[in-house]
């Protein structure tokens, strides 16, 4: 499972953002209401962005960042537009390669036959004012003239900054606020795990929001789902009134989704409310892949050419594209559409980056001596954190992750940080952890320098930042190792808001359980761990949805306190760890004599013959690949027959079975009963196996089985 049960994410979407936006500026400029429509620069064609790029001209990248998360080329020199919107903008609208292009409309505009994609000239020819019959003009008699469409320039780069400045109205119902990854984005995504309950619960929440929102002047409906691929389809799914009764007529489907109109309407008398007034669409919480396979495939976030390629196959709804083979799909797919599916399934996981916030808590040093030596800076540090526990004790916030900024004598800068896996407001504890992360920093590069030279630790050290928060940048010859000879002059760091962790349960006097003491043991272990050693280097196990156990365990890192599931799926995931979330500790494929479903897995029931108390149901140690141990067993003479009954194999058994790998003998003295692993037919590797735990002289276990197809038998692990 890359996503943990009980995340909740919010989409805030403004439908038609463009225009909601230019049209808010025109009302700040005392602007009179009038049909509107968006135009593309005279520059911004396929022969501006060539040039821009032959000449340099431009460069950077604007906030939130693309889909691929690069920097892109400047379309004809505009600053903070990214070449994926160019991209986009592109392929929805051929007119806008060779000049000025409709971007966007209005409904008065749409009604006057004005459309995004037509070319400008064209556009304005339509976009004459006519005369309504029956109207009277306001200069008295006669016919009123409509308005003229007003064609204004679209501003990309100033709808994204707006669409930041949201965050300010978005950050008091969520501690993580991110904007949408994608090229045009025109979405706020919120990570609302654990903070439905201030609000009185999720819809409420929602609400509130879109209603503030909705007072400053911007339309906006929230989808809400437990991963974001699924909060964004439902926000994005815009139907019509037949197919919204479609979707909510099956039986409890519209009391269980929690439908609210809120104050632009809604349903009475027990009717079906309409689309328009479908503001808050929510999925209830562990279920949103069924109402998911009900989607249109436009929800899936897919790429345009990859939708048209679906939809020339006959896959139109999200549900069929989801059930296709997985395997199958980069065969027909680009690679990012076969990332939106396996997001969809859950898969791969997605994570939040928050927005800065406006009055971020951060603190500086700066003093006429300046720091030398690792000493100093590590006093600093430990300065600096103390002062920031103070602001986040003041402020009642916890700190997800620090971010360090530190100027050199020479004037240039380093940064890098370290993520937290339990907000705290310890001064200790981030004291350790960023200093911790700065001694990996320092010793990842003296051993890069070791391996391949000065050059590689340079460009190693360009990435040496927060764990998935802050990138790092390394200036100049020696990278971090400068800190070490060169005078720091100023010290700058930032803490990263998260979500409060869940309240620890009190006794009846008022004092705090003693049960919840080792989550925070750990959590503070893990952190040092990923501070000193990077996040990459610690991980957990996980479990995947395979019946086959060589692939039904990965590991992955924890997530952190600033994620996507914020606090609450890194506070699930540290209980789970300490023992103490009320399943198994483990991780396998389902107890024995259990029945476990995955992709068409079917795990039979076993009954276990002699004593297995104290054995765990699967081995520890896994070997990958198994070992085959068939000629020990069998014997000589006799060949593995997959199709005979467990009476007639257990003939071809030697008087003395003997498994013979890695060059050691084990003489097997007892077996346990069959516990059978089958996969189904459709599946591209089938699985069909008997497994055994096997005693072997001197007290130790194997975990061997027999391949039903072939009757050949494998070491598969040791139970240590």
């Amino acid at each position: 499972m890359s996503e943990f049960a009980g995340t909740r994410i919010l989409c805030l979407r403004l439908p038609n953002w463009p225009v909601q936006a230019a049209a808010r500026r025109l009302r700040g400029q005392g602007q009179p209401d009038s049909p509107l429509a968006l135009r593309t620069r005279a520059d911004w064609t396929d022969a501006g962005v060539s040039a821009a790029a032959g000449t340099g001209r431009g460069g950077g990248r604007a906030a939130g960042g693309g889909a691929s998360g690069g920097t892109g080329v400047v379309a004809g020199g505009l600053s903070g537009v990214l070449l994926e919107d160019w991209r986009l903008v592109r392929e929805l609208f051929p007119a806008s390669r060779s000049g000025p292009a409709v971007v966007a409309v209005d409904r008065g505009a749409w009604e006057l036959g004005v459309r995004p994609g037509l070319p400008l000239a064209e556009a304005r020819s339509l976009a004459r004012p006519v005369l309504r019959r029956g109207a009277k003009s306001v200069a008295g008699g006669g016919a009123a003239v409509q308005p003229a469409v007003q064609f204004e320039e679209w501003r990309p780069e100033e709808d994204r900054r707006e669409l930041e400045e949201l965050a300010l109205i978005a950050r008091r119902f969520a501690p993580v606020v991110s904007l949408d990854a994608l090229p045009l984005p025109d979405s706020l995504l919120l990570d609302i795990t654990g903070c439905e309950h201030l609000f009185g619960g999720e819809l409420e929440l929602a609400e509130e929001l879109l209603g503030e929102v909705w007072g400053s002047g911007l339309r906006a409906v929230a989808g809400i789902g437990g991963k974001l691929s699924s909060a964004w389809a439902m926000a994005h799914w815009d139907p019509t009134d037949a197919e919204l009764r479609g979707f909510l007529g099956q039986s409890g489907l519209r009391e269980r989704l929690g439908v609210s109109g809120g104050a632009s309407g809604g349903a009475s008398g027990g009717k079906v409310l309409g689309a328009a007034s479908w503001r808050v669409r929510r999925l209830p919480c562990g279920e949103d892949r069924p109402w998911l396979d009900m989607l249109p495939i436009t929800a899936g976030r897919l790429p345009l050419s990859d939708i048209e390629i679906l939809r020339d196959l006959g896959v139109v709804e999200l549900g069929r594209l989801l059930n296709l083979p997985r395997e199958d799909l980069p065969a027909r797919l680009s690679v990012v559409a076969v990332e939106r599916v396996q997001q969809l399934q859950g898969v791969l996981s997605e994570h939040l980056v928050n927005l800065p916030e406006a009055n971020p808590i951060e603190s500086e040093w700066s003093e006429e001596q300046p720091a030398s030596g690792l000493g100093d800076l590590h006093w600093v540090l430990g300065r600096l954190s103390g002062v920031l526990s103070g602001e986040l004790v003041r402020r009642r916030q916890m700190c997800g992750g620090l971010e360090c900024e530190v100027k050199l004598g020479s004037g240039e800068w380093l940064q890098f940080g370290a993520g937290l896996v339990r907000p705290t407001q310890d001064a200790g504890l981030l004291g350790e952890v960023i200093c911790l992360r700065l001694e990996y920093l320092l010793s990842d590069e003296q051993r890069r320098i070791a391996v391949g030279g000065l050059s590689s630790a340079v460009g190693a050290s360009a990435v040496g930042g927060v764990e998935g928060t802050a990138t790092g940048a390394a200036a100049g010859a020696g990278g971090f190792l400068r800190l070490v000879v060169e005078p720091v002059v100023l010290v700058r760091m930032r803490a990263l808001a998260a979500q409060l962790p869940p309240a620890r349960q009190r006794n009846l006097f008022g004092e705090l359980q003693d049960v919840s003491e080792p989550v925070e043991q750990l959590a503070a272990l893990v952190s040092r761990l990923t501070g000193r050693l990077g996040r990459e280097r610690v991980l957990r196990l996980g479990e995947r949805a395979d019946v086959r156990p060589e692939y039904s365990v990965r590991v992955e890192p924890l997530p952190d306190a600033v994620q996507a599931g914020g606090a609450g799926a890194a506070e699930r995931a540290l209980w789970h760890l300490a023992g103490l979330s009320g399943g198994v500790g483990g991780v396998g494929i389902g107890g024995v004599g259990g029945v476990k479903s995955g992709r068409g897995a079917v795990v039979a029931g076993a009954e276990l013959v002699g004593d297995l108390a104290g054995v765990l149901p699967r081995p520890l140690r896994l070997l990958e690949p198994a070992v085959d141990v068939t000629v020990g067993l069998l014997r000589e003479g006799e060949e593995p027959v997959g199709s005979r009954s467990p009476l007639q194999w257990r003939e071809q058994l030697r008087r003395v079975p003997l498994v013979v790998a890695e060059g050691q003998r084990w003489e097997v003295e007892w077996w346990s009963g069959a516990e059978r692993l089958q996969t189904g037919w459709w599946t591209d590797r089938p699985c069909q196996r008997d497994y055994y735990v096997v005693r072997v002289r001197g007290g130790g276990r194997l975990w061997l089985y027999r391949d039903l197809q072939t009757g050949r038998w494998y070491l598969q692990g040791f139970f240590d």
